[in-house]
C-alpha cells in the first residue's frame, strides 16, 4: 500500500465535542503516529449532503433555530468523493478540509435549499439556555445513576456554534472544485 486515506470529521476541531467527534479525533491520533513512515492524507468534512438527503429534510415539520443564526458549512456529496480521489494522487500527510465554497447561516440553509415554504421556529435564548440547564441536570442524574445521558450540556451547547472552516489549502493542494451550498 503506497498512500492511505483517512476520511475524518470536522467534529474533532469544535469546541465542544460530542462522543462522535472525540472517538474521530482519538483516530486522527492514531494516524499521526504513522505520518513519518507513509504518505496518510487526513480529509475532514462537516456535514455531507446529497439529494436524498435535502428530500429527507423536506419531510420535516419543525425547524428550531436560535434567535442568534448559527453559521454553518455543510459538504456536497459529489464534491468529497471528488477530494477524496484526488488525494490519492495529491494528498501528503496532513489534515485537509473539505468543504463547500462558503458557510451558508442556517436560516438561508431552510430559506432556499429545504425550499418548502415553512419558517423556522425560532428559539428564543432563554429556550436555549433552558435546554442546556436541563442536559446539565439531566447529566447529575445519570451520572449518580452510572449511566450516559441522551443528550449531554456539551451536544445541547455544540447545535448552537457556529461551524465555518477554511478550506483554500485543501482546493489548492487537492485541486477538487468546491460546491455552492445555495445552488
Amino acid at each position: 500500500v503506497s498512500k492511505i486515506i483517512h476520511m475524518s470529521s470536522m467534529s474533532t476541531q469544535m469546541p465542544i465535542r460530542t462522543p462522535y467527534g472525540e472517538t474521530k479525533l482519538l483516530a486522527e491520533k492514531v494516524v499521526e503516529k504513522y505520518w513519518h513512515k507513509k504518505d496518510i492524507a487526513v480529509l475532514r468534512a462537516p456535514l455531507i449532503y446529497d439529494e436524498a438527503k435535502i428530500k429527507r429534510f423536506r419531510k420535516v415539520f419543525l425547524l428550531p433555530q436560535s434567535t442568534r443564526d448559527v453559521k454553518i458549512h455543510l459538504a456536497y456529496k459529489k464534491t468529497v468523493v471528488e477530494a477524496l480521489a484526488n488525494s490519492i494522487d495529491r494528498g501528503k500527510s496532513r489534515y485537509y478540509t473539505v468543504a463547500d465554497k462558503s458557510s451558508v447561516t442556517l436560516h438561508r440553509f431552510y430559506e432556499r435549499i429545504l425550499n418548502t415554504g415553512l419558517k423556522p421556529i425560532y428559539l428564543p435564548h432563554a429556550l436555549v439556555e433552558l435546554g442546556i440547564s436541563f442536559a446539565q441536570a439531566t447529566k447529575y442524574v445519570t451520572d449518580t445513576l452510572g449511566i450516559e445521558p441522551l443528550v449531554s450540556p456539551d451536544f445541547a451547547k455544540s447545535l448552537f456554534q457556529d461551524r465555518e472552516f477554511e478550506i483554500e489549502d485543501a482546493v489548492r493542494e487537492l485541486k477538487y472544485k468546491p460546491g455552492d451550498t445555495l445552488k
